[in-house]
């Protein structure tokens, strides 16, 4: 099963990195959950093949996200997701991590203002020196 997730190759060896083990092992315990019993090995390297489309692209952490909440909330239970489930649930995931992004960058643009602000008023005299 080592070839499930890795590129085609010539027989030489793939160097894969730490976060697409952890992804690649998340992905195969999580469709695991769902059965796939008397499933043959060339329709599993299908859907992991789909599953990998489905990640491509897509930041890590949302990735991880989409696949943590798929374990418990699969819509098509007690069948397996499909490929297409999972990329839904990592765009749905992206989009929460952009919003939070927004939320962090709107916290340091009020910060900043507010030093702007500081600076401006001890500047022109409107503050009040300790």
């Amino acid at each position: 099963m080592r070839d499930l997730m890795l590129p085609e190759t010539d027989g030489t060896d793939v160097q894969v990195s730490e976060t697409q083990r952890e992804l690649i092992s998340m992905l195969v315990q999580t469709l695991a959950c769902f059965g796939g019993h008397g499933q043959s090995e060339y329709e599993l390297k299908a859907i992991m093949r789909g599953c990998k489309i489905a990640m491509e692209g897509f930041d890590p952490q949302a990735i991880k996200a989409a696949l943590k909440h798929l374990t418990l909330n699969n819509p098509r239970n007690p069948f397996r997701f499909t490929p297409q489930d999972l990329h839904r649930e990592i765009q749905r995931q992206q989009r929460k991590f952009q919003v939070a992004e927004f939320e962090d960058d709107d916290a340091v643009l009020d910060r900043l203002l507010r030093e702007r602000q500081a600076l401006e008023a001890e500047r022109f005299g409107h503050v009040k020196r300790l």
